[in-house]
């Protein structure tokens, strides 16, 4: 018995603490719900601020190749019909504006092409252009890579990451 001493209060605190349990009621918890910081809305940011285009050099770049009658999407793995590739091209600085450049956009497939836009001295820093393609007609079906560059002074300055597509066979 004298074991059993230590327990005594131990079973006391828990007989009180199931009757108190006992009164058929719904329990009520006092303590406030925890908080929770308000959601922030998600803005993206870059870690170092985007460089205005052809600040740093010469550019080039297919920014688009569009349905030619809609300006509407196409498939790059089944081009057919009328397509228009928009390239955005840049001199960079220290090239002189009396100097006349060209716009170069190479077709590379089954049949190599080449299509050219002369600019004129003044030539602008900056040219958008758009090359506007029959590829169902004059191309013939396969794989090509698109290369958009600019030529100033007889030589290339720069050439864009090549676009690779695939004409499909006219129905």
């Amino acid at each position: 018995m004298t074991a059993l001493r230590p327990l005594f209060p131990l079973l006391a605190c828990g007989s009180i603490a199931l009757a108190a349990c006992q009164d058929n009621q719904p329990h009520v918890f006092h303590a406030p719900p925890p908080r929770t910081p308000a959601a922030s809305p998600a803005v993206t940011t870059s870690s170092s601020p985007e460089v205005p285009f052809g600040t740093t050099g010469a550019e080039a770049r297919i920014t688009a190749v569009v349905d030619g009658a809609t300006g509407g999407p196409v498939a790059l793995t089944d081009l057919r019909g009328k397509v228009s590739i928009i390239t955005l091209v840049a001199r960079g600085p220290g090239r002189p504006g009396s100097e006349s450049a060209r716009v170069e956009l190479a077709m590379d497939g089954p049949r190599d092409t080449t299509l050219v836009l002369a600019i004129d001295a003044p030539a602008p820093t900056i040219v958008a252009h758009v090359f506007q393609l029959d590829v169902g007609h004059d191309f013939p079906s396969g794989a090509y890579t698109l290369t958009a560059r600019i030529v100033a002074g007889g030589q290339t300055l720069t050439s864009s990451v090549p676009m690779h597509v695939v004409v499909g066979r006219q129905r």
